[in-house]
């Protein structure tokens, strides 16, 4: 039926792989370069061969899976955000800038915030419902000294 994805695109979570590794300190800003980008508008199960490579179009929420390893800080808080770019530029809703070409839609970075945890000890940390796109994981504030480690998996 079209729209709908078949059923073992629906459960499957990309193998983790490392993200972020040994960060020490507190980010800038979500806009900050230093920070990779997680994006999980590639379908989750490219990489086994079951012949939905193709990017992420089902109209249906997914999750982004986070282990995040603690080494010596008693507390990190974590923020997570999302690249909102426009992604069809042919709609025209109410409110929208006018189509005249001296008012062009914004193609900047826009992050807006999409959550946070404050984590004291290793945890994976789920975040569901998240539309595909692209993320960054921004540490937003740390107590005491180490490092941690991000490793993510997602299912889109």
């Amino acid at each position: 039926m079209p729209g709908k994805r078949a059923i073992e695109g629906g459960t499957f979570v990309t193998p983790r792989a490392m993200y972020r590794a040994e960060v020490d300190g507190v980010d800038p800003s979500a806009q900050d370069p230093s920070i990779p980008i997680l994006d999980t508008r590639a379908a989750p199960n490219v990489s086994v061969g079951l012949g939905q490579g193709d990017c992420a179009q089902y109209g249906q929420n997914g999750q982004i899976d986070l282990a995040v390893i603690l080494s010596g800080f008693s507390s990190v808080t974590l923020e997570l955000w999302l690249l909102a770019e426009i992604e069809r530029r042919e709609l025209e809703y109410p409110g929208a800038s006018s189509s005249s070409s001296s008012s062009p839609l914004p193609t900047t970075e826009e992050w807006v915030y999409v959550g946070e945890k404050v984590v004291t000890r290793s945890v994976l940390w789920i975040v569901k419902d998240t539309p595909p796109g692209q993320y960054k994981v921004r540490v937003g504030a740390v107590t005491g000294s180490g490092s941690l480690q991000i490793r993510e998996g997602h299912a889109a």
